[in-house]
């Protein structure tokens, strides 16, 4: 809004949880999914991997996910890799001053 996009760009916070199959989709469209420290359970990064594919084909969008790089649920990240079943990109950041713990950007298209 203070950069005069506010008719441009919307967002919408979301629970990937409530999503299901039978929403209208219509209401689905996205351009981009962003999440962060979302990764830590397997179950979930395989439901989170589900809702993410199904929006990111339907727009032709992207999604980005910020994830630590360490020291988090075993797996979770591999599992989402594996079930978002669409091009997936990891791109790490080293620790810096105002992010102090190593990331990895996940991006999926």
């Amino acid at each position: 809004s203070l950069n005069g996009l506010a008719d441009v760009v919307s967002a919408q916070v979301a629970d990937f949880t409530t999503f299901s199959s039978s929403d209208d989709d219509d209401a689905k469209r996205v351009d981009l999914v962003l999440a962060s420290d979302i990764l830590y359970d397997v179950d979930h990064a395989r439901k989170f991997a589900e809702v993410c594919s199904r929006l990111v084909e339907k727009s032709g969008g992207q999604a980005w996910i910020a994830d630590p790089l360490e020291g988090r649920a075993f797996g979770a990240r591999d599992a989402f890799c594996q079930a978002v079943g669409l091009d997936v990109e990891i791109t790490p950041f080293p620790p810096r001053h105002n992010i102090p713990e190593p990331t990895v950007l996940i991006k999926v298209q």
